[in-house]
């Protein structure tokens, strides 16, 4: 490979990296340009390059090229879109460690394992005689433990789903509770009029941000009262319509007047999980089965994030799954799971085969192995230009 600089075609300088075949990301023999980075500089370019017969590259031909010259699998072609869409820094962390092979290692293990155990069943159908009894019970425990491996694999998909696309939450609770506080507070800037009287926010406002790694949308709502007038009433609509479509909700009581009644009904119409805060902490002290936060202070915003972490279910996540791996990895696992029941019930050893030869075909569709054109194509289309 070689880095050459001198004049272009249409006038700019830049520089050309020579790679030659097998060196590049594709695989394929590759040059790229690098000139200044004005659009009428690269327009013009790219005009000479399509006199010369170029053409754009299709939406994913790039990665598309790497995955059939055998550079990547498809767990690293997903890896690739995650790490164009990543939108936080786990999603991008996330993202970097399965093109680096952490979930087609995993995969791999897994094949390896259902392989081990379908070469064992082969060697005791042809050498019955000399190996004896098969051990039907040692079998099924490993293909149970098998089972529990993937179905585990394949819960990694919820988490990975929060990580992807997030959280919607609603601030909900009685006027001046302190939502617009929290609002502003967790983006880190005054988006939302905050003032002493009570039920300023008439509408719902929506911002995006991250909380513990977790892309969000914050909903601001009008507070929960008997409405005062006509505009106040479309507000409260607008907020029992945002708690119906929200993921998750905050509801917000002012700690220094504490927890009343009223906030006791309003409660009932979260039917959605809900943490419970009681505001204004640096002001009086809450109830102590709340969580007591201070926007202005920052006091207790630390359990905020680590709901927001509980709720996307970070804890449990240690490689991104996206959901038709998810699907691939259920099937295998119930795949298993009948090779198993084959075995415990001592039935032919024909049907445990058949179920182990689909789970490795399903665990191939994963890495690219099995996949048929039909899921490479819908795969692929889905990339940007050039990708």
């Amino acid at each position: 490979n070689s880095v050459r600089y001198g004049k272009l075609i249409h006038g700019d300088d830049g520089l050309v990296s020579i790679f030659t075949e097998g060196k590049s990301f594709t695989g394929d023999e590759t040059l790229e340009f690098s000139m200044h980075g004005s659009r009428i500089s690269v327009s013009i370019f790219l005009e000479h390059c399509y006199r010369l017969g170029a053409r754009l590259a299709d939406p994913g031909e790039f990665s598309q090229r790497a995955f059939l010259n055998g550079r990547i699998d498809l767990t690293q072609v997903e890896a690739i879109r995650d790490s164009i869409e990543a939108a936080t820094h786990l999603h991008f962390k996330l993202a970097t460690q399965n093109r680096e092979g952490a979930l087609s290692g995993r995969i791999r293990s897994l094949r390896t394992e259902v392989g081990k155990i379908l070469s064992l069943i082969d060697v005791s159908v042809d050498f019955s005689e000399e190996l004896g009894d098969f051990d039907y019970s040692g079998v099924t425990v490993q293909l149970e433990i098998l089972s529990g491996q993937l179905r585990k694999l394949a819960q990694q998909a919820v988490p990975s789903r929060y990580v992807r696309h997030g959280l919607r939450i609603a601030l909900v609770g009685q006027p001046n509770a302190g939502k617009s506080s929290l609002f502003n507070a967790l983006l880190g800037r005054d988006r939302a009029i905050v003032t002493e009287v009570a039920g300023t926010t008439r509408d719902t406002i929506e911002e995006a941000t991250e909380i513990a790694g977790v892309p969000v949308v914050l909903i601001d709502t009008a507070g929960l009262r008997e409405a005062k007038d006509k505009v106040e009433e479309l507000g409260i609509a607008r907020t029992r319509t945002a708690l119906r479509l929200a993921d998750v909700a905050i509801y917000l009581f002012d700690g220094a007047l504490g927890w009343d009644g009223q906030d006791e009904i309003l409660l009932q119409e979260c039917k959605i999980p809900t943490l419970v805060v009681a505001t204004k902490a640096d002001l009086g002290a809450a109830e102590e089965r709340f969580t007591s936060i201070s926007s202005d202070t920052g006091f207790g915003m630390e359990s905020i994030e680590k709901w927001v972490a509980e709720m996307a279910e970070l804890e449990s996540l240690e490689v991104l799954i996206s959901p038709d791996q998810e699907c691939s990895l259920t099937e295998a696992s119930h795949a298993v799971l009948a090779a198993a029941n084959v075995l415990r019930q001592e039935l032919p050893f024909d049907l445990a085969t058949v179920h182990l030869q689909e789970t490795l075909h399903l665990l191939g569709q994963i890495t690219g192995e099995t996949a048929d054109e039909d899921m490479l194509t819908r795969m692929f289309s889905d990339f940007c230009v050039g990708k």
